[in-house]
């Protein structure tokens, strides 16, 4: 069963019990990211989600991961775009010190000034590393790509220059802004009791700040014709991500999109993965995914592509989008799709981290938590009209966007190799 229950201020406390489990998760989620920074103060949600683990008025960094550690938990966290996820997993016995560290650690962080460069030089070397990794840096690549100057087009990391630039009042600033009890969700699923939960989250959310609440630029789709975005370098393959924008996250046309996705290139029965790489020998890894925001998204398809026939597998990849919404997809590949992603949620869901992360995400969000239940029902009764009817709007002239890393090619070719004829 899911429990939600809204403190004073605004903070939410949503359980998942999972009475048979011997563990439970908690997770601490802020409506804080990349897409709520200006552009001079780009990463600084990253930076700050590094910084809070070096101590707060309580805590030494030190004692925040042996609190932890020390009895054999695990403590990490994570930034996106529109939230950073503190989090944590530990035996029930330990739910309490777990639960007022993570809390400690958003609520009152001292940003050790004698740890200012230190920690600049870490995420800096994390920036660097994504830059040598082409795999990772072609998906920033098409993020500017596909959103253009809008914030959501910036790097979560930031970059070199804002970075180095950053300075701890800015730091402390932000944190004190964004870390607020209206924009914070905390998580817990697991060997838990939500009425326990409460209360120990109630403790800690007395001393969190109330308002102002996180403010973003929504999205405005302005893309008429298909953009190419190329970092020229010296490569085995070319790396690419090649995609399309598509809906917020509480879209009704979300079902169907999942289920694209699946037939585009979730797994190895898909068509990306028999006709691009099994087939023709064009791409050695390829694969599709779905990003989601409050506002918008995407759907996204990448990889590694043989450079000397680079728009031969682009067009390739296209001919699957055409493909989808033109011919009705059989009823064979539809219901292998539709258990696929049924299995997938169901499975992954049997985790009580990855229960922490719908509970916690969905709410924070989009306001609410979904039935995992009613999610299986709606994706089992997806038609195969339904599946054209939604191609049919994401997959439109014009709005085709890629990002692409490797030799260097014609920008004015790829960028035909990528366009959708109209219908």
């Amino acid at each position: 069963m899911t429990y939600v229950t809204t403190l004073d201020g605004g903070l939410r406390v949503v359980t998942a019990e999972m009475p048979d489990r011997q563990s439970v998760s908690v997770g601490v989620w802020l409506r804080c990211g990349s897409r709520d920074e200006s552009a001079r103060l780009n990463g600084i949600s990253h930076f700050i989600e590094h910084y809070v683990f070096k101590g707060t008025r309580r805590r030494t960094g030190e004692q925040i991961t042996r609190e932890i550690e020390g009895v054999g938990g695990s403590l990490d966290a994570s930034t996106g775009e529109e939230s950073t996820f503190y989090y944590a997993h530990v035996l029930p016995e330990h739910l309490e010190c777990a639960v007022d560290t993570l809390m400690d650690m958003v609520v009152s962080p001292t940003f050790p000034a004698d740890q200012l460069d230190v920690q600049k030089d870490i995420v800096l070397e994390e920036i660097r590393m994504v830059e040598d990794r082409p795999s990772s840096l072609v998906e920033d690549l098409f993020s500017e790509a596909l959103w253009g100057t809008h914030p959501l087009g910036r790097r979560v990391l930031g970059t070199v220059g804002t970075i180095e630039r950053m300075t701890r009042a800015d730091l402390v600033g932000y944190q004190k802004r964004m870390y607020t009890r209206a924009g914070c969700v905390v998580a817990l699923a697991g060997n838990v009791r939500h009425d326990a939960a409460v209360k120990l989250v109630g403790r800690g959310a007395r001393r969190m700040p109330g308002p102002p609440t996180a403010r973003f630029r929504r999205v405005v789709e302005r893309q008429r014709r298909p953009v190419v975005k190329v970092f020229a370098r010296e490569t085995e393959e070319g790396h690419v991500v090649l995609g399309v924008r598509t809906f917020r996250r509480g879209h009704p046309a979300r079902f169907a999109l999942r289920i694209i996705s699946t037939i585009l290139g979730e797994n190895m029965s898909s068509r990306l993965f028999e006709n691009v790489r099994e087939k023709r020998g064009l791409a050695y890894s390829i694969y599709s995914g779905i990003d989601r925001y409050m506002d918008t998204g995407c759907l996204y398809v990448g990889g590694g592509l043989d450079t000397a026939r680079l728009t031969v597998g682009l067009r390739a990849i296209v001919h699957e989008f055409d493909r989808l919404r033109r011919h009705r997809i059989g009823r064979a590949e539809l219901e292998r799709a539709k258990q696929y992603a049924v299995g997938q949620l169901t499975m992954g869901l049997e985790k009580s981290m990855s229960r922490v992360v719908w509970i916690g995400e969905n709410l924070l969000l989009s306001g609410c938590v979904p039935d995992p239940a009613e999610t299986i029902r709606r994706l089992r009764a997806i038609t195969a009209d339904d599946v054209q009817r939604v191609a049919r709007l994401v997959f439109r002239p014009g709005r085709t966007a890629l990002a692409y890393i490797g030799p260097v090619q014609d920008e004015a070719r790829l960028r035909r190799s990528i366009e959708l004829e109209a219908l």
